[in-house]
């Protein structure tokens, strides 16, 4: 009776360590099936311009912003390319607010920062996060994974954690 219970448990252990790996095998694939597809980045054109091109049928906005949170001197700190939530455009409705509010867009220092964030600077709702922008003359710099930005500084409130 002993054995057989054993053999019970252990196929069904099997069993189910079996299925959470396929699935998380297919993690990636579900993700970006999930997601938007773009064919083209298009600079520096805004969202009415592209969309007057013939042919065009979407259009989303940006969101990245090249940018380093750094520390009281200027100087960045762990964690380059901080990606922010641009609210020229709406918020992504996959995605799910944790803490907070998202802005109304009246306030462009206002921020939604995302969970890797705030794990990676122990920044939360409230908090305040000094971050540098990459000037336009450091893209050869980036190219390069050379991550000193010397762009203006700005500071910025988090609202909301996604």
């Amino acid at each position: 009776m002993g054995f057989a219970l054993f053999i019970a448990v252990a196929s069904a252990l099997s069993i189910s360590l079996i299925a959470g790996a396929r699935r998380s095998s297919s993690v990636v694939e579900r993700f970006s099936a999930a997601g938007d597809h773009f064919d083209v980045m298009l600079f520096p054109l805004d969202r009415d311009e592209a969309l007057s091109l013939p042919g065009v049928t979407n259009v989303a906005i940006n969101a990245y912003v090249a940018s380093a949170v750094v520390d009281e001197s200027g100087a960045p700190v762990d964690g380059v390319d901080s990606t922010l939530v641009d609210f020229a455009a709406q918020l992504d409705p996959r995605l799910r607010v944790l803490r907070g509010t998202v802005p109304d867009g009246l306030d462009p220092f206002e921020i939604v920062v995302n969970e890797g964030f705030v794990r990676t600077f122990g920044k939360d709702v409230g908090d305040r996060v000094t971050l540098r922008m990459f000037g336009l003359d450091q893209r050869t710099d980036l190219q390069h994974a050379i991550y000193v930005p010397t762009g203006p500084s700005y500071e910025f409130t988090i609202t909301a954690v996604f």
